[in-house]
Order: C-alpha cells, then sequence, then structure tokens
C-alpha cells in the first residue's frame, strides 16, 4: 500500500544529466545573495542506493550556484528536523514517498468523500518516525494538513518533489496509475493546493528525466526567469507534450501537465508545474493573468461488478429508480433470454437482471431489494430458469406477481416475449442470428427505441415460432443485424414477405463493424454511447435497455484496442460522455485513452 518508485523505473533513467550543461548561465554571472534551500529524503526502499546520490548531485549543484544547503537523509528527516530546517527555505525539495487524491486506497488515512480529502496521509511527505533505518519500516505519512499548518518556509518560495508518485500526475509504478489526463490533473491540482495556499510561488514534480537538479539551478540562477520558462529549460521538456489547464481548486492559477509517452498501455505524467507561470523567482506573487481552459477530456463512466450479475445489478442501480412497475429477469448463463427481454424491458421503462439456474446472486438479490418493482418478469423456460428461483423472486415483488415467459427454446422464447409486449403493425421488428452474440447485442438499443422486438432465425432459416409472430406483427419495416454469412440472403427474401418487402440489412465485415453500421444507420449523434467487448456477451446484457432508453448506441472492441472504423464513428457521433461495460479486465484502460483521443479529449 506504500507508495512506490519501481527501481526498474529509475534504472531506465540513470543515464540522463540531472545538471544543466557547463556554461548555460554565462549570462547571469551575477548570482543573487546566498538562498537556503532544504533537501528531504524521506525512508523508502532505494532512498540509500537511488536517492541520497540524487539529493547530493543537487546538494552540490545548489551549492555552486550559491545557496545555504541543509541535507535531511532518512532518519535524520524527522517531523522535529525538517520543521527546523524549513522555516525560512527559499527552496525545498523532497525525495521519497508520495501519496496523493484519487489514488486507490480505501483505508482511513486515504479516503475520500464527496470531493473532500481527509488530507492526514495525503498530499504530503512521508518522513522518519525516529528510527534508524532508512526504509519503509520508519516511514509516517504528514500530509496536506500537517504541513499546511506547521510548515513555514520564506513567502514565496519554491517547492520541488523529486521522483514522489503521484506528485507530477503518474501514480505507481505498481498501481494507480492514470486512467485518463483528468486524473492527472485532478492530482497535481490537490497535491499542489495545500503548497501554493501557504503562499509558495511555484509547485515543481519532476523524475530523473527532467531532473530536479536542473530546476534548483535554473531558480537559483536566473531570478527574474518566469516559472514558465524555467518549466520549459529542463531535460526532456517537449512542447508536444504540455498540457496547460487551470488549477482545479485555486483561482488564477494553473496545472501544467507533461505527458511522458505510455507506461504499460497507461497514461505517463512524471513533470508537472502549479502556479502562475508568468511569475518569476524574484516576483513569486505577483497578480496572475487569465488561466487556459479547464481540460476538454471526455467523461467516461466504468460500470463493472465482480461478475456478470453485479455488473448488470450496478447498471440496473445507476439509470432506474426504486417503486417501477416491472423487472425483467433472465439467465446469465446464456445470451438469447436476455437479448429478447432488452427490447421489452426498454418499452417499459424497466431494467434486465440476470440469475442462474437455480439461485439469485447477492448482487441481483440487493438490486431487487432496492429496485421494489410491482412485478417481476421472468423470461426463459423452466429448465434455464428454475421454478425454485421464480418461486423466490415473488418476495421481491410488491405485488407478489412473477411472470414466466418461456417458449421450447430460445427462438420461441423470443417470439413469446414479443407477443406478450408489443401490438400488431409495429413499426420495426429486428432479427438477428439465435447462434451468436454480437450482432444483437448491438441491436438492442436501435430496436428498443423504434418500439419493436428482437426475433431470432436460425442457420437454416425462419423457425416456425418466429413466423408466426412476424404474421401476427405485420411489421412497417424488418431489419436484419449482420452479415449474409448468419443471415443468409435466402432468409432476407423469407422475411421481405412479411413486411411488403421493405428489408434493410445492417452488417459489416465483422462484429464490430456490424456494431459499427448499426449506429450508423440509426444515430444522427448520441449524448451517451456504450462500448462493451465483443468477445463475449455478460456485461452488455443490461445495457440494451438503459441504451434504448437514453437514445445511444453500443458499440464494440475487443478488448484491449479500439478498431479505426469504431474511433471514426465515436468521432462521428461526438458524444458527451462514454460508459464502458465491464472490469479492466475485459475492456482495458488503453481503451479508454484511445477514446478519449479519439473524440478529441
Amino acid at each position: 500500500m506504500r507508495v512506490r518508485l519501481a527501481t526498474a523505473f529509475v534504472a531506465l533513467f540513470l543515464f540522463t544529466s540531472l545538471a544543466v550543461p557547463a556554461g548555460a548561465h554565462a549570462a547571469d554571472a551575477a548570482v543573487t545573495a546566498p538562498r537556503k534551500v532544504v533537501i528531504i529524503v524521506g525512508p523508502t526502499a532505494i532512498s540509500q542506493s537511488t536517492y541520497v546520490p540524487m539529493a547530493d548531485t543537487l546538494a552540490a549543484t545548489a551549492t555552486t550556484a550559491g545557496a545555504a544547503v541543509t541535507k535531511l537523509y532518512c532518519k535524520d528527516a524527522t517531523e522535529a528536523q525538517v520543521l527546523a530546517a524549513t522555516a525560512g527555505a527559499n527552496i525545498i525539495v523532497y525525495f521519497g514517498h508520495g501519496n496523493g487524491f484519487p489514488n486507490p486506497y480505501t483505508t482511513p488515512a486515504y479516503t475520500y468523500d464527496a470531493g473532500q480529502i481527509y488530507p492526514a496521509g495525503t498530499n504530503g511527505w512521508g518522513l522518519a518516525k525516529g528510527g534508524t533505518s532508512c526504509n519503509d519500516d520508519n516511514l509516517r505519512y504528514y500530509g496536506e494538513s500537517w504541513i499546511t499548518a506547521n510548515v513555514k518556509p520564506a513567502p514565496g518560495f519554491t517547492m520541488i518533489y523529486s521522483n514522489a508518485c503521484y506528485t507530477p500526475g503518474a501514480g505507481e509504478d505498481e498501481a494507480g496509475h492514470p486512467t485518463d489526463e483528468r486524473m492527472a490533473w485532478t492530482r497535481v491540482g490537490y497535491y499542489s493546493r495545500g503548497v501554493l495556499g501557504m503562499g509558495a510561488g511555484a509547485y515543481f514534480a519532476s523524475d530523473l528525466w527532467h531532473g530536479s537538479s536542473s530546476l534548483v539551478d535554473q531558480i537559483l540562477r536566473n531570478p527574474t526567469m518566469t516559472y514558465g520558462e524555467i518549466f520549459k529549460r529542463a531535460s526532456g521538456y517537449s512542447a508536444a507534450a504540455l498540457r496547460p489547464y487551470v488549477h482545479p481548486t485555486l483561482a488564477n492559477r494553473q496545472v501544467w501537465l507533461h505527458r511522458s509517452g505510455d507506461w504499460q498501455g497507461l497514461q505517463s505524467y512524471w513533470y508537472a508545474f502549479a502556479g502562475n507561470p508568468n511569475n518569476t523567482p524574484s516576483n513569486a506573487n505577483a497578480a496572475p493573468p487569465a488561466a487556459p481552459p479547464a481540460p476538454s477530456v471526455l467523461p467516461v463512466e466504468r460500470i463493472a461488478g465482480a461478475d456478470r450479475y453485479a455488473t448488470a445489478a450496478l447498471t440496473s442501480q445507476r439509470n432506474f429508480s426504486p417503486s417501477g412497475p416491472v423487472a425483467y429477469v433472465a439467465t446469465g448463463a446464456n445470451f438469447p433470454d436476455a437479448l429478447a427481454a432488452g427490447a421489452a424491458a426498454a418499452k417499459h421503462g424497466a431494467p434486465v437482471l440476470l440469475v442462474t439456474s437455480s439461485g439469485i446472486p447477492a448482487a441481483t438479490a440487493a438490486e431487487l431489494t432496492r429496485l421494489r418493482p410491482t412485478r417481476i418478469v421472468v423470461v426463459g423456460a423452466s429448465g434455464v430458469v428454475g421454478d425454485g428461483v421464480a418461486g423466490a423472486l415473488a418476495g421481491y415483488a410488491t405485488s407478489g406477481e412473477v411472470e414466466r415467459i418461456g417458449g421450447a427454446d430460445r427462438y420461441a422464447t423470443a417470439a413469446a416475449v414479443s407477443a406478450r409486449t408489443f401490438d400488431p403493425q409495429v413499426p420495426v421488428v429486428s432479427i438477428a442470428t439465435g447462434v451468436n452474440f454480437p450482432d444483437a447485442l448491438a441491436g438492442v438499443s436501435p430496436t428498443a427505441m423504434q418500439d419493436g422486438p428482437i426475433l431470432l432465425v436460425s442457420p437454416a432459416g425462419i423457425p416456425a415460432a418466429t413466423a408466426a409472430e412476424l404474421a401476427r406483427l405485420q411489421p412497417g419495416k424488418i431489419l436484419i443485424f449482420g452479415s449474409t454469412g448468419v443471415v443468409s440472403e435466402t432468409i432476407a427474401a423469407q422475411l421481405a414477405g412479411y413486411a411488403g418487402g421493405n428489408v434493410q440489412r445492417l452488417a459489416g465485415a465483422d462484429r464490430y463493424a456490424t456494431a459499427v453500421a448499426i449506429s450508423a444507420g440509426t444515430f444522427a449523434s448520441a449524448d451517451t454511447v456504450y462500448v462493451a467487448t465483443g468477445r463475449n456477451f455478460p456485461d452488455a446484457l443490461a445495457a440494451g435497455p438503459v441504451a434504448g432508453l437514453n437514445s445511444g448506441p453500443l458499440l464494440l472492441v475487443p478488448g484491449t484496442s479500439v478498431p479505426p472504423n469504431v474511433q471514426a464513428e465515436l468521432r462521428r457521433l461526438d458524444p458527451e460522455e462514454v460508459v464502458i461495460l465491464g472490469a479492466e479486465g475485459v475492456v482495458s484502460s488503453a481503451v479508454v485513452a484511445q477514446i478519449q483521443a479519439a473524440v478529441g479529449g
């Protein structure tokens, strides 16, 4: 649970020079009077091997630049010694563990509620408890509240975090890397909030590549150079990587992120600034200029439970209020019944929840308890959802009514759901194969929006139950989801006889392209787009009625990337938000980053 910078990461950048090249400041021969620099190295597993040598290099640089340097390493970096040394300091440099908000921890020292951080163990320093060890066993966190109440540096001081996780926006190598730029921006904003609120002129956070040593050298030798220019002079700086944003908590301050590429598919931010970039070390707290706009990162929400049942329950929880007229329940072991239930559920403004053949999972039970539906509709025969399960479901319906809709097979069940829900002369009927799930997954939302059912066909032809229901419905139009490889031209010609010849096929070269074709053929734009894996069905089963009610398409991805045609469709739709269905194991954080990049976030 400690915040670490892995040794492997440190080794990757050791070749980089930490100091500005000799002669770089020939024009600044007149150095200002000695200034007080305090260098703190907190206890970590790599403090002695890595941070102490780095700190010594920085100390030598600062001394050469004319500063008075105090070094507090490991066992000497205690609360009492740090407070005494930092009194009146012009520059404070901290090496060690960092822990910022947001982070992946949930213990009381790290929790937050409604955006209000409990700062006892966040946004601060890891100092020595008083022992002699330089390792984690001698570590205690001193967070934002302690620093702002007790540390008394000089007005306009500069705070530099070197190789401290979370301080530049990145998390740890083990966990907590940012899933998007907004998370990195938030972390730098909260970590710098207390420092800037104490009267600091600037907040810097760097790694070995950019070099805290060069930052200290620049600040000491160039007291009239702006902080923005100092930031840009660091080793490894790239103008293309700069992301300037308004500070999230302090008016008239800015946050500068520097995106240093990606790390194992996650976004990497290891260099940052906060403050007024137009001020200088000699004029640290002048009135700041107007800040740039806040980041326009596309919001991406992830709905993911521990399993398919919990994901369906969470989807329901986030979209449906209690005391509705009905809830639909289907097996989570296979896809056809839940898909058939999707369009019917959307018509009644109801969720689809999942059960096993022999029981009600805890997540489903909890959500039914919250929903308190008047009645429950079980979709599927008793061989799929047992009679014992149906009987137990009665206890969650306020009327005690449980209705079962089931047929001899998946085709008959889909037809029975349609017959119980839709009157003749429906505007549209959607047709998908009953032997695979992707085409029907993407088709639930547009079908629901057009107030029609989904019916299933087999590779061999139109089953009798489907044919009878089509004859009863007399649809104005039939939509076929999928290529001729899944619904043949022969079947399409037969279907035309049930809709006066008005048949349209929406299909692509594969399941991802078919979902794009369904979206493009239905939606001119969309405020919300739903994204799920195309490799399995469970996470998307409950999304059909939700997407239909919210007039949004469901797009499919392989799980670790976003195909170019899906990216193009996202750009065309230009959504206000994207909802990911499923955990990172099925739809990775790399997908989130690609989606945001595709839409311009």
